[in-house]
């Protein structure tokens, strides 16, 4: 009877391997957390000072933030969905597309370019 190989885990250059990677991901998730938070807020920020009452300038800006943060939530949720039951490809291809037609949207449309 052949003999099992040791657990990867028992290996000391894996588990270098596997710490590093650990850490990297840990880092890029909070580098796309953090990154785009800031440019968020100010662009928000500078567009409600323009339009918005100074009255009303604090609501407006944390159900600004309550719809923007939570969409990031129901984004998580439909990319999984269409991972688990479409595939990685055709999840890949309808995002794509997606992105595609909205930008083709703000190029076509005027007054989505002035704002």
């Amino acid at each position: 009877m052949e003999k099992q190989p040791d657990s990867l885990f028992k290996n000391r250059n894996f588990m270098l391997l596997w710490s590093g990677q650990l850490v990297s991901h840990i880092g890029t998730a909070i580098t796309n957390i953090a990154l785009p938070l800031p440019v968020f807020e100010i662009t928000t920020a500078t567009y409600t000072v323009s339009v918005v009452p100074d009255a009303i300038r604090g609501r407006i800006l944390s159900l600004t933030r309550l719809v923007v943060l939570g969409a990031y939530s129901l984004g998580f949720f439909v990319t999984g969905i269409l991972l688990q039951f479409v595939g990685s490809t055709r999840t890949i291809v309808i995002f794509s597309c997606l992105l595609f037609f909205l930008a083709l949207i703000v190029i076509f449309n005027k007054s989505l370019r002035q704002i």
